[in-house]
């Protein structure tokens, strides 16, 4: 079973994300390593942006870049900027912010290759099924399931808020406008 599915049992048993979003830090502590590196690091992204000078405008180079990167990001090349155009603290963030992404990214495939084979057996398994309990049984496992790609579901929309979010910051702190090529 996967470490998403582990605090979520049944379906109906206690899920892994709070009620509130601000109780978030709280439920990722008691977390063992697996699953806090399924969230965005959002600490470390805001230290970055924290070590950035604050600038209102970009600069001219810089919307020359902008405009490369949306040309870029609309041909298929995820390059950002050059990277003399990016200061260190710039580098650092959007590498980090890569990394993460790759990271999350790895995690939701493999665990949609593991539900579509989950699916395709549990179908395979109903069709044969005989007896009454032997549907039950099944339909007990359907439950799981789905509570399974319910929680991934929301895992991807909370890290998805929180990139849109820490881009938000970086764009209003740095003006470089980054969350163009990262959102299209």
């Amino acid at each position: 079973m996967s470490a998403l599915a582990t605090t979520h049992q049944t379906g109906w048993g206690p899920s892994p994300l709070p009620a509130a979003c601000c109780c978030l830090q709280e439920t990722t502590e008691g977390m063992g390593p697996e699953m806090t590196d399924l969230f965005v690091r959002y600490k470390e992204l805001k230290k970055y942006l924290k070590a950035m000078k604050k600038q209102k405008q970009p600069a001219a180079g810089q919307q020359a870049a902008m405009q490369h990167d949306e040309d870029a990001s609309h041909s298929g090349n995820q390059g950002l900027a050059p990277e003399d155009a990016l200061s260190a603290e710039e580098t650092a963030f959007v590498n980090m912010l890569n990394e993460d992404l790759l990271r999350f990214n790895r995690f939701f495939i493999d665990k949609e290759e593991d539900s579509v084979i989950k699916l395709q057996t549990l179908s395979d398994r109903i069709n044969a099924a005989s007896s009454m309990e032997q549907l039950q049984a099944l339909r007990a496992e359907l439950v799981d399931c789905h509570g399974e790609m319910v929680l991934l579901l929301h895992w991807s929309l909370l890290n998805y808020a929180a990139v849109v979010k820490i881009l938000k910051k970086h764009d209003k702190r740095s003006g470089l406008l980054l969350r163009a090529p990262y959102l299209a």
